[in-house]
């Protein structure tokens, strides 16, 4: 519908004063363009280190019309509504607010390459008939809260409760204790309602896929490129320029310095990139997701270790995310001749340290809700 400057100044006017009504518009221009669009994806975003709600990933749903994506594509998820430390603690209690939303994908692409997390878009399923009733039955969900929780009312649990339901399938947790966004992506595997995903990673991904290509002289030169010393003898390798323009794409919307700004277009303006991926592909579905269990033997007797929701980051697909780990519900116990005792029990821990070097964004954190016996 085409509005003329007057309904137009009228809308801003109304706008204005109630920033809910204008919620309320753009929630429902945004149900109106799902209703025209002919596919379903739901996608699973990798891991953010640097905020412990995101630590094992994300889900979200993609209305589309294009077997790639369009950027105009509209996503549809659950969240939580994270605004202090108070809000951090009710997640893991079930006592923080949460909501469903949609929005564009353009935008949720581009925040999540700004945390350096890569996306796999699995197409769903469903047959015309399927997606129109799916269509029905999250219009009504966005206008009403929640409870959300990191273990069993987030992201992950709230949207498999709607596909599932489509078909009248019971979901299978993998955990009793939580419901992880990869184990989501596994069921539907499974159940064959998803099939290969395509894969976009992020721009750090990309850039890391071809500097890690080059030999260590070469490397060197890449970093010298972006710290504006002249390469008298560049290689004329074709992954040397590959590296060159994928970093550059990285370090673009990162670097607010003007003079280094103006240096690192140049050098991307000089070395164009095709898509071609340098990225060793994975498909998480395809992950195996069982509890990590464990014994050792020390000194003070045998101590058993149970930990449902253990995730570390060393596999070299997860590249900026090395040297970091995440655990849900850690039990640790001690046994020998004189007693059964609790050594640990973790809540919830998110440890992160990532190094100061060229292409990661350096930092380093530790989030630990456990209770330690020191009695010995």
């Amino acid at each position: 519908m085409k509005l003329g400057p007057t309904k137009r100044f009228i809308l801003a006017i109304i706008f204005f004063f109630n920033s809910s009504a204008f919620a309320q518009w753009v929630e429902s221009d945004y149900q109106n363009k799902v209703d025209g669009k002919k596919r379903l994806s739901i996608v699973y975003v990798g891991q953010n280190i640097k905020s412990p709600i995101s630590m094992f990933g994300h889900v979200y749903l993609v209305f589309h019309d294009e077997r790639v994506p369009e950027p105009n594509a509209i996503t549809f998820e659950f969240t939580g509504s994270i605004n202090g430390v108070g809000d951090y603690l009710g997640t893991l209690f079930g006592t923080t607010k949460g909501f469903y939303k949609f929005s564009l994908l353009d935008y949720k692409k581009r925040d999540h390459d700004l945390e350096n997390r890569s996306s796999w878009v699995y197409e769903v399923a469903f047959t015309d008939d399927e997606l129109t009733t799916f269509k029905k039955n999250i219009a009504v969900l966005s206008s009403n809260e929640y409870h959300y929780s990191v273990f069993n009312l987030n992201c992950a649990s709230y949207l498999i409760e709607q596909i599932r339901s489509i078909r009248g399938q019971e979901y299978q947790q993998e955990s009793i204790f939580f419901v992880s966004p990869d184990s989501t992506i596994r069921w539907l595997h499974k159940k064959q309602m998803i099939g290969t995903p395509l894969f976009i990673p992020s721009s750090q991904v990309k850039a890391l896929g071809y500097f890690n290509k080059l030999n260590g002289e070469d490397q060197s030169k890449v970093m010298q490129a972006f710290a504006g010393v002249s390469i008298t003898d560049p290689p004329s390798s074709d992954n040397f320029s590959k590296a060159l323009s994928a970093s550059a794409d990285y370090l673009m919307a990162r670097d607010d310095n003007f003079s280094s700004r103006v240096n690192v277009f140049n050098i991307k303006k000089n070395h164009p990139l095709s898509d071609e991926n340098a990225v060793k592909f994975y498909d998480p579905a395809e992950i195996d997701g069982s509890a990590t269990y464990s014994a050792l033997l020390s000194n003070q007797g045998l101590i058993f270790k149970f930990r449902p929701g253990f995730l570390d980051f060393e596999n070299e697909s997860f590249y900026g995310l090395r040297n970091s780990s995440t655990e849900f519900l850690g039990l640790s116990i001690l046994l020998n001749t004189k007693r059964l005792e609790l050594e640990k029990f973790t809540l919830f821990r998110a440890e992160a340290y990532v190094p100061d070097e060229f292409l990661y964004d350096s930092g380093s954190q530790l989030f630990d809700i456990s209770f330690t016996n020191f009695r010995r």
